[in-house]
């Protein structure tokens, strides 16, 4: 069973993100815990009623995450699991200095074998959008967990590879054109050949997050969490990063993003924030499992056989790139720092 996985140059940590700006970090914990100033393990610990024994955090790169949990009290102890072995490296060390309870595993994760006994937490912080196997992974959490477990995830939900609709392209570009001329981003729809070359596993899976993770759990908090707007103007978006209070500027963006998103949030957002319960009952339908895991099978099979491309080309991207294979200037002299999978300063945000 094959899978894509990032390629050894994909770098993870970035910034100039669009919560790299303190208030839109502050607006997203509000839109996630339905208060200001409460963090996203915080509003964990107060659904959940009590500390959770054991994380799982998936993906874990550099540990900040699982290390956050541990020494704020969320969690006792956890697993990290990542592909790359330098940043678990970095994170056995983290973790080591703090004197924290964490372990690591370098596996893949569409691959791995998640047998950890006592798990009663999976932390999907910008990760799953990174799986191949949705299904299977999620299958298999949902097998792990107690009846009384949890499943958190923060995560890019948005179009697969940011290979966004006509319609949110075009809002994207309207509100940009409103600013001023010198605060505008110079747009640059993201080049999917330049995206498969950087890293595969980039946004791969992302608009079948929810769908999945519905199968096999309780969605029982939900907050969506914007960016179909906002997330494309404010990244690397130079001017935003001057060291001046642009405030009134950001607000009047997180104020055209909400508003987009009101209209269908799920459908115009590209960030949820989501705790949820296993399903255990989803479990039984052996029929529907095995349905599940052929489509998926035969999903991956296909990719694999062309380039890694799941689905056609939108309308969008065929207007800014006739010739696909070629990336434009832009995606040339940026390169690396067009990354949707920023975990430290960011979501995959």
């Amino acid at each position: 069973m094959s899978s894509p996985v990032p390629s050894a140059t994909f770098q993870y940590y970035g910034d100039r993100y669009w919560n790299s700006i303190n208030m839109v970090e502050v607006e997203l914990r509000r839109r996630a815990a339905d208060q200001v100033g409460q963090s996203w393990g915080q509003k964990l610990l107060e659904w959940n009623g009590r500390p959770f024994q054991k994380a799982i955090a998936l993906n874990c790169g550099n540990g900040w995450v699982e290390r956050e949990l541990v020494r704020s009290g969320v969690v006792a102890s956890a697993i990290g699991l990542d592909i790359s072995e330098p940043l678990l490296a970095t994170a056995r060390e983290s973790a080591a200095a703090e004197g924290l309870d964490i372990e690591y595993h370098c596996v893949d994760t569409n691959t791995a074998s998640f047998d950890f006994p006592g798990v009663d937490l999976v932390v999907n912080f910008a990760a799953m959008h990174h799986v191949a196997r949705v299904d299977r992974v999620m299958r298999e959490f949902c097998r792990l967990l107690p009846p009384d477990g949890a499943f958190m995830s923060w995560d890019y939900i948005g179009p697969h590879r940011n290979q966004y609709p006509e319609h949110q392209w075009a809002a994207i570009e309207r509100l940009n054109n409103t600013l001023p001329s010198g605060m505008r981003k110079k747009l640059a729809y993201p080049h999917l050949a330049t995206m498969l070359a950087d890293d595969p596993t980039e946004a791969i899976h992302s608009e079948l997050i929810m769908p999945t993770m519905r199968r096999y759990f309780h969605l029982e908090h939900v907050r969506y969490l914007g960016g179909a707007l906002a997330y494309e103007i404010l990244c690397f978006n130079d001017p935003f990063f001057d060291g001046n209070d642009h405030s009134p500027l950001v607000q009047r963006i997180l104020d055209a993003d909400a508003a987009h998103m009101a209209n269908d949030p799920e459908a115009n957002t590209l960030f949820a924030y989501v705790l949820a319960r296993p399903d255990k009952a989803a479990l039984d339908n052996t029929a529907q499992l095995d349905r599940w895991s052929r489509e998926e099978d035969e999903r991956e099979a296909a990719a694999a056989a062309n380039g890694g491309q799941y689905y056609p080309s939108t309308s969008v991207a065929q207007r800014y790139y006739p010739n696909p294979g070629t990336p434009p200037s832009t995606f040339r002299r940026i390169g690396g720092k067009v990354k949707r999978a920023m975990r430290r300063v960011g979501l995959p945000v």
